[in-house]
């Protein structure tokens, strides 16, 4: 049942909390690969041990066992040549913490999922997807295998066509969760298209786009801005032919720069269109999820009261629009998801420029390293 209340955060179903939580363990995920490769540590797990990986070096022995096979790979023979055991400790505890912190994802999501579905508390309509996502978490995982397996043959770094795949994977998934998760709490909503489609694609280029420049360490080309060098366009633009946006690291800094600033006018642009409706012409019927639940009318507009109508109860929900009992306008609910995912996005990469420029500054002279894992 969806309890009723005037708190946006009361209001969820637990089916919601559980996936907003989901979602934001997702992100936090997202963060930890971006300090993993900020510290050079994507690299210094060397074997996959889906099960027993959980478990950490517990002895002088088994660090030892580990330490000697990273110094079998690629980046310990031409990068990290002088590292002993304590600076090798420093760069495996982000890979493990980066690996476990999946693993637990894993567990907050397969627990609950058999929960709730034992419980018979998922309509059969959101079956499909919920299974979808656990199937992409644990895709997931073999990606971001398949992802440092590439580092350790005889280039040590990570290809970054792999890395945009692992990086599309885990915003796929958030974009989902968050989705589902608004879904089960204000009701299905349609499909984004036209701008909020178009702001959304923007979005997630942007994202795809800095896989890339990371991919190739291409932060570390260019460092004022807007300018790259003596003009807008970097002199290297263009050297690499057809595949030049996904092998040449100039292009894709510049690439990276500007679909970000569109993407940030399409968001400004969004948050003004979803601005509350003032009429109320528009209401249709849309389906009611839990037991003896008949479809309700929606009513797209602002109310100025609260009333009742027979066992339906008509609430004005903050600054959004009117809607009966467990259902808001389709509109409504798809513009509130598009700008919850888009902000939450902007402020992940935020967080990944902070973190870059950090770095940075700590280095000013070292220039692009060999490897970023």
């Amino acid at each position: 049942m969806f309890p009723r209340s005037n708190s946006i955060i009361s209001t969820f179903h637990p089916l919601a909390l559980w996936l907003a939580i989901m979602a934001g363990l997702v992100a936090i995920m997202v963060v930890i690969g971006g300090v993993t490769r900020l510290t050079d540590s994507g690299l210094s797990m060397v074997e996959w041990r889906p099960l027993m990986g959980i478990i950490p070096p517990l002895s002088e022995a088994e660090w030892m066992r580990v330490f000697l096979l990273y110094q079998q790979s690629p980046e310990f023979r031409h990068i990290n040549v002088d590292m002993d055991l304590s600076g090798f400790k420093t760069i495996f505890f982000w890979e493990y913490v980066h690996r476990v912190w999946g693993r637990l994802i894993g567990l907050a999501f397969g627990i609950p999922l058999l929960a709730f579905w034992l419980r018979g508390m998922i309509p059969s309509s959101l079956k499909p997807i919920l299974l979808i996502l656990l199937i992409l978490g644990g895709l997931q995982g073999v990606i971001g295998w398949w992802m440092v397996a590439s580092g350790l043959v005889d280039n040590p770094a990570v290809s970054q066509y792999r890395l945009a795949a692992h990086l599309s994977m885990a915003l796929l998934i958030y974009g989902l969760l968050v989705w589902t998760a608004f879904t089960v709490s204000e009701g299905p909503a349609m499909m984004p298209r036209g701008y909020d489609l178009a702001t959304l694609v923007l979005v997630s280029v942007t994202i795809l786009a800095g896989a890339f420049v990371a991919g190739m360490d291409a932060g570390l080309l260019y460092n004022e801005y807007p300018l790259m060098g003596d003009s807008l366009l970097p002199v290297e633009y263009g050297e690499e032919g057809l595949s030049d946006a996904f092998e040449n690291p100039a292009a894709a800094q510049f690439h990276h720069r500007w679909i970000a600033v569109l993407a940030a006018l399409a968001v400004s642009g969004l948050c003004v269109k979803a601005r509350p409706y003032h009429d109320c012409n528009c209401c249709l019927s849309v389906p009611a999820w839990g037991h003896n639940s008949a479809p309700r009318r929606t009513c797209m507009g602002r109310c100025s009261s609260p009333t009742r109508s027979g066992f339906a109860t008509r609430q004005c929900i903050g600054n959004f629009a009117c809607a009966w009992t467990r259902t808001r306008p389709n509109r409504e609910i798809r513009i509130k998801a598009l700008k919850t995912t888009f902000w939450a996005e902007i402020f992940g990469y935020a967080v990944h420029e902070v973190l870059y420029y950090s770095h940075l500054m700590a280095h000013p002279s070292s220039g692009p390293p060999p490897s970023r894992s």
